[in-house]
């Protein structure tokens, strides 16, 4: 039988996770395109254009990750860490 190391199985979550947004965003394109017009999703394009780039010269960082820690004492340590 095959064992997964931890590192393994973090990167399985992560990947799936990723995987199974795509896939519900995809399948929700036929609902939008009934729902909003060509310009509507322009309007919306654009918007997210600028946020995006906002957030990205206003945080001027890496996006924060979330670890998945066993024990309470890790995660604590964790949090102020990265708090820091």
């Amino acid at each position: 039988m095959l064992r997964l190391s931890d590192y393994s199985k973090k990167v399985i979550t992560l990947v799936s996770g990723t995987a199974s947004a795509q896939v519900i965003s995809v399948l929700m394109v036929p609902v939008l395109t009934r729902l909003y017009s060509v310009e509507e999703f322009g309007i919306l394009a654009l918007l997210m254009t600028f946020v995006n780039l906002w957030v990205g010269f206003h945080l001027f960082r890496y996006e924060q990750a979330f670890f998945i820690v066993k024990r309470k004492a890790e995660q604590s340590h964790l949090i102020v860490e990265t708090s820091a």
